[in-house]
């Protein structure tokens, strides 16, 4: 991860990961505390947060999730997404579920379609090298459902919060 001359998205190492998790962990907080509004002052949503994302490092480490970075031409962090490798018990068929996204910096309309067309096209080439049936997301995002409704082709969307993107 050194300098960038142009847009992109792509997956950080564990041991990347780990050297700057408390910064990411702190933007992964901050962004479920403001999207739900439930949990901004709930106790029981930081106590378990701390719970569930000290196992989503262990599961970077071994390698069923991944994190994503986007950078900008700045060659700062503009945005951070997890996912995760699904393999249903019973048919063995995998998905790839996004787990979660935020934005970490301003950006302008020019660099966030950017970042959705490449979060598409990384995750789909990522899906299809490991033999997944579908991209999956769950979101209470209105704007995360526009998004992908334009930038992901042929997404199918039920009820709103659940979304199929391939």
């Amino acid at each position: 991860m050194g300098n960038r001359e142009e847009l992109m998205l792509e997956r950080v190492t564990y041991d990347e990961a780990l050297s700057k998790w408390e910064k990411y962990r702190k933007y992964f907080k901050e962004a479920g505390a403001s999207s739900h509004s439930w949990a901004y002052d709930n106790d029981y949503f930081h106590k378990y947060f701390e719970q569930v994302f000290s196992r989503v490092l262990g599961e970077i480490q071994n390698h069923k999730m991944q994190l994503w970075s986007y950078w900008g031409e700045d060659s700062k962090e503009k945005y951070l997404t997890i996912t995760r490798l699904n393999t249903d018990g019973f048919t063995g068929q995998k998905n790839l579920g996004v787990f979660s996204l935020v934005r970490i910096a301003d950006v302008d309309d020019e660099v966030r379609d950017d970042f959705w067309n490449q979060l598409f096209s990384q995750t789909k080439r990522f899906a299809d090298i490991n033999q997944c049936i579908g991209i999956i997301a769950n979101t209470v995002l209105p704007y995360v459902v526009e998004r992908a409704e334009k930038h992901f082709q042929g997404v199918k969307v039920y009820d709103s919060l659940f979304l199929r993107l391939i």
